[in-house]
């Protein structure tokens, strides 16, 4: 469920006029955990500091599982702080846990009255560490204008690293999940002959790759490997051997028969 405070969708331009220069990052990310109907999150000891009273907040379920409701948002406004504490001017309608796979990040949302990203320049967040980052937000009371860049690419979850067993390592916000790697032969290499003295055989022979690594051939999903055999060509081929062996052949029998006529005529 998501919860957006009246008047809270704009902000309220506590935080001026804005023009991005160069490339910036412009949210606070820290972790947090809550329960569902408190005014509160717990935050780190010193993150307090962090945020005021008046700011606009994110509160985000980065990581979870299928009961946790990963994903789940709501926007607040910050009443106070004190250590190890953010208290709201409402109560949370969403629960957020910080421990193990559950990751949960407080996320200050700046409130400008105008905001403009001119040409060339770039809005952009933190990449998505593991429990912070990965969101960019802001709130602008009467205009937004973006003529530059608003750069989210490549800020979220990291894939799991590539394993030749079914489960993979952990990948931001996927625990465990399979993910396996394709591998491919090749053929460099003959194969190495047994010494005639009785010694071991070479060396030689193929080796075992990953897939696209130099040396090694890619594999391609929702492909029909394509016959290389030209059918008219190897047809042709086949006729033109039949028929040499047919002349070979009846070559042979003449001179048989020649050679049987020769003994013949001899033996009278």
């Amino acid at each position: 469920m998501t919860q957006i405070p009246p008047g809270s969708i704009y902000g309220d331009g506590s935080d001026g006029v804005k023009t991005v220069s160069g490339t910036e990052t412009l949210n606070v990310y820290k972790s947090c955990s809550g329960t569902a109907t408190d005014d509160h999150v717990d935050v780190a000891s010193g993150d307090e500091g962090s945020f005021s009273a008046g700011d606009l907040v994110m509160l985000h379920k980065t990581r979870g599982n299928t009961t946790t409701d990963a994903g789940v948002w709501e926007l607040l406004k910050v009443l106070s702080t004190a250590d190890t504490l953010v208290t709201f001017t409402t109560n949370l309608v969403n629960s957020y846990q910080d421990a193990g796979n559950e990751q949960s990040q407080i996320i200050l949302v700046p409130q400008y009255t105008t905001f403009s990203c001119p040409s060339s320049q770039t809005l952009a967040g933190t990449d998505w560490a593991g429990n912070l980052g990965g969101v960019v937000a802001i709130c602008a009371k009467t205009s937004i204008t973006i003529g530059g860049t608003v750069d989210a690419d490549d800020l979220g979850y990291r894939g799991g690293t590539g394993s030749t067993v079914q489960n993979g390592q952990q990948g931001g916000g996927t625990p465990n999940e399979s993910f396996s790697r394709l591998y491919t032969a090749n053929a460099n290499g003959g194969g190495g002959g047994r010494g005639l003295g009785g010694g071991a055989a070479g060396g030689g022979g193929g080796g075992l790759g990953t897939a696209g690594d130099n040396g090694f051939g890619s594999i391609q999903s929702g492909f029909l490997e394509k016959s290389n055999v030209q059918m008219v060509t190897e047809l042709v081929n086949l006729i033109t051997a039949q028929r040499a062996y047919e002349v070979c052949s009846r070559a042979i029998k003449a001179g048989d028969e020649m050679l049987q006529t020769s003994i013949d005529i001899a033996r009278y």
